[in-house]
C-alpha cells in the first residue's frame, strides 16, 4: 500500500517525465509522429516505474527532515515546561510565604485588640 504522498509524487514524476519526453519529440503534425510519441512515452513510462523506488525514497527522506525539526521544537518546549515548572514551584513557596505572613499578621491584630479592649475596661 502506497501513501498518499507517494502517489502524488508519482504521478507528479510521471507528468514531469511526459512533458519531456512531448518536448523531446517535438510537435510533429502527422500521425506516424504521433505513433512515435506514444512508443517514447510507454518507454518513458516504463522507466519511470523502474526508477519508482529511488524517487520514493527521496520522498521519504524528505519526509523525514522536518521530524528533526519538529525534535527541535520538542526540545524547546519541554525546556519551556521546565522553566515553567520551576517558577510555578518559586511561586508556590512564594504564596506559603505571603500565607504564614498573613496568619502572623492577623494574630497580632488579634492580640492588638484584646489588649485594646482591656484598656478600654479600665
Amino acid at each position: 500500500m502506497k501513501t498518499k504522498l507517494e502517489v502524488a509524487s508519482v504521478r507528479r514524476n510521471s507528468a514531469e517525465k511526459l512533458d519531456v519526453a512531448t518536448g523531446a519529440v517535438g510537435g510533429g503534425g502527422d500521425d506516424g509522429g504521433d505513433n512515435s510519441l506514444n512508443e517514447l512515452t510507454d518507454e518513458k513510462i516504463e522507466e519511470m516505474f523502474q526508477q519508482e523506488p529511488v524517487a520514493v525514497s527521496t520522498d521519504i527522506q524528505n519526509e523525514r527532515e522536518p521530524e528533526s525539526t519538529v525534535e527541535g521544537t520538542t526540545e524547546q518546549l519541554e525546556k519551556q515546561d521546565t522553566e515553567s515548572l520551576k517558577e510555578t514551584t518559586t511561586l508556590v513557596k512564594l504564596i506559603k510565604e505571603l500565607k504564614d505572613k498573613a496568619s502572623y499578621w492577623e494574630k497580632a491584630l488579634l492580640v492588638k485588640d484584646d489588649e485594646l479592649k482591656l484598656l478600654k475596661e479600665k
